[in-house]
């Protein structure tokens, strides 16, 4: 729903100062009915005691007879009816029960009103002239509107119906002229115009009070996620300066190091020397070029610049690849990496897959301890294939598998063997299955090992290697 849409939903009914939209009226109710609900029961309590105090007007109008008492049978009931209603509004939990309390103890202050009223039209003339009279009426007629906290048309029905009443209960005990009528129907109509313009104005303001609250909460919100969102960014920043600087500085200090060393000193060096030197040197090499390529696919993640060109994939195929990637580093620590995922197919980008594979297999080995095993597994369950790297490594500690991606945490651990890292390897595993629709699953018990768990989306068959082939990914400028 757009801005513009949401505020005609709020707009106000000139004519009952009520939402237009029944949802957003709904909407409302909710909002207000702890504070509606608390004024309902003090204005219960407080009519009910008022009404049932006017026994001295009632003994001035009829005197001390049946009359009276009928007067004062009637206030009793009207009294009661307001302290059962009262107790009952204690226990209410939704604004429709609220409103079906306050309708009937309406009706029953109305009611008893008129049996009054009609009781004073066989009392003494200059009382039923009397300006006290008069201003009861008002108030009994309009206070229905007044009193009833939101429902206007609930209000429309008692009001109009109490004024029927009270102009009929004259006209059958025959105590009221053609004039008379006449003038009671002017100021009853006027009363209930009066009770109307007010509840029309009273749920107009909390209406608009309410809307201007929802605007500030939204305005509010805005601006968390807006500081939230350069707290991420500000936090990205300081992290690639982090990788550039600390974890990118060591590899390659190795790697000028042992070339320096066999540039300016090969003559010096033995067959086998030269032949170290040149392994510490590739492997210095091979871990430069996976940081980078990390670092390249957070970048790309981040500003929303990634090709994703998914297609049928050889699973075991690309398992098989990213395996002999890691293998000289799996071999020259001892753990043994295995897979069992003949037969399946995938739909998945080629370089991502690859880079997810080759991401979690590493982490697998660099968390197991020398003469440990990794093994990938791969099913298919239904439309998609699960797939498992699972390490019998030193594991995660629960507390720190809960912030593994909230980064609070985001710092590298070293491996078993002291190997360095960034710590973007999950996070890059993480963003790239998301784009795949799937989502990492982590198991994990310390010193016994991990299950790297995600799904991907099973393929059918298998295309040509020429039709397979991801396109070439974009550079950094480009846009896709």
């Amino acid at each position: 729903m757009t801005i513009e849409e949401e505020r005609a939903g709020f707009a106000v009914n000139r004519w009952s100062g009520e939402f237009h939209d029944e949802a957003a009226e709904r909407q409302f109710r909710r909002w207000a009915f702890t504070e509606d609900l608390r004024i309902v029961r003090g204005t219960v309590l407080a009519i009910a005691l008022l009404y049932a105090s006017f026994f001295i007007a009632d003994f001035a109008a009829t005197g001390l007879g049946p009359k009276f008492y009928w007067a004062v049978g009637a206030r009793a009931a009207v009294l009661l009816a307001g302290i059962a209603c009262f107790r009952r509004l204690r226990t209410v939990q939704d604004p429709a029960t609220m409103d079906r309390i306050s309708i009937l103890f309406a009706i029953a202050v109305e009611l008893g009103s008129f049996v009054i009223f009609g009781i004073i039209e066989h009392g003494s003339p200059e009382l039923r002239r009397d300006q006290f009279l008069l201003a009861s009426q008002m108030v009994m007629v309009a206070g229905v509107y007044l009193f009833l906290p939101n429902r206007f048309r609930a209000k429309l029905a008692v009001g109009w119906m109490s004024a029927a009443v009270d102009l009929s209960l004259p006209a059958l005990v025959g105590t009221t002229s053609a004039g008379q009528m006449v003038s009671r129907t002017m100021f009853l109509a006027l009363a209930n115009a009066l009770g109307m313009l007010l509840a029309s104005r009273l749920h107009a303001l909390r209406r608009m009070d309410y809307t201007k609250i929802l605007e500030e909460q939204r305005a509010n919100g805005a601006l968390e996620l807006e500081v939230k969102r350069r707290k991420a960014s500000e936090e990205q920043k300081d992290r690639l300066f982090s990788i550039i600087a600390h974890d990118l500085r060591g590899p390659f200090n190795v790697l000028l190091g042992y070339s320096s060393m066999l540039a300016e000193e090969a003559h010096d060096l033995s067959a086998d020397e030269v032949q170290r030197y040149s392994r510490a040197t590739h492997e210095s090499g091979r871990r430069v070029f996976r940081l980078l390529e990390n670092l390249l696919h957070w970048t790309r993640l981040q500003m929303n610049r990634v090709s994703f060109a998914p297609a049928p994939q050889d699973l075991a195929e690309h398992v098989r690849r990213a395996i002999d990637d890691i293998a000289p580093t799996a071999a020259t620590k001892g753990v043994r990496v295995q897979s069992n995922v003949a037969g399946l197919a995938v739909s998945a980008d080629a370089v991502m897959l690859e880079a997810i594979l080759r991401n979690l297999i590493g982490n697998g080995v660099k968390f197991t301890y020398p003469d440990g095993h990794v093994d990938v597994r791969a099913r298919a369950e239904a439309e998609s294939v699960v797939i498992e790297v699972i390490d019998n490594g030193v594991g995660i500690a629960p507390g720190a598998l809960e912030h593994l991606f909230d980064g609070s945490g985001q710092r590298s651990t070293p491996g078993t063997s002291g190997e360095p890292g960034t710590g973007l390897g999950l996070l890059v595993c993480r963003d790239l299955i998301a784009r795949h629709g799937g989502r990492l699953e982590i198991e994990s018990v310390p010193e016994r090992g991990s299950t790297f768990r995600f799904r991907l989306p099973r393929a059918a068959s298998l295309r040509t290697p020429a039709e397979s082939a991801s396109p070439i990914e974009p550079e950094l400028g480009e846009t896709t």
